[in-house]
């Protein structure tokens, strides 16, 4: 998903949402994968259960409105998968800061109010996924967490970074 409601998100938050942007078309290209970038008007105007999409990812997309949270919900209730890296929906629709986010609840976590607690730096270490869930057992990366204020609340984290849970699946409808 491309919006500029996310680019100025960023922006306010100091993050290089292009950077994230790129990795993602990277990675997927990588794995063999063509990704499509869509636009929140064409989000809006169901571009993806018309066209049949099957995933939607969201690359540091801080902003989202809730037009397209809705439609991000119906989209993962019938069974498509919504993908995002950090920071999914901490700010509305007008890019203010708000808890719990727009999509915590399809996430399958919960956000405290500190939002300025500093990055936490470590191994990410996974774990056996079980009941048809990737096994990443063998993943561990040394990396940053740029979001360190998040909990569970339904989700399954199938890594840690310093008790921080990663890695978040959680079953929402049809989807995930």
């Amino acid at each position: 998903l491309h919006s500029q409601r996310a680019v100025r998100g960023s922006y306010l938050l100091d993050y290089d949402w292009s950077r994230s942007f790129q990795a993602w078309i990277d990675v997927l290209s990588d794995l063999g994968y063509n990704p499509r970038v869509i636009s929140t008007r064409q989000l809006e105007d169901g571009v993806l259960e018309k066209e049949g999409f099957k995933m939607l990812v969201l690359p540091t997309v801080y902003a989202i409105g809730k037009n397209e949270a809705e439609t991000m919900k119906s989209f993962v209730k019938n069974g498509g998968a919504l993908v995002a890296d950090f920071g999914a929906g901490v700010m509305n629709g007008r890019c203010q800061l708000q808890v719990p986010g727009v999509v915590d609840g399809l996430f399958g976590i919960k956000r405290d109010a500190e939002t300025d607690k500093p990055q936490v730096s470590g191994t990410l270490r996974c774990v056996q996924g079980s009941d048809g869930q990737p096994n990443l057992a063998d993943l561990s990366l040394n990396t940053s967490l740029p979001e360190v204020n998040v909990t569970l609340d339904g989700g399954k984290a199938l890594g840690h970074l310093e008790k921080i849970p990663c890695v978040i699946l959680n079953a929402f409808g049809d989807g995930k």
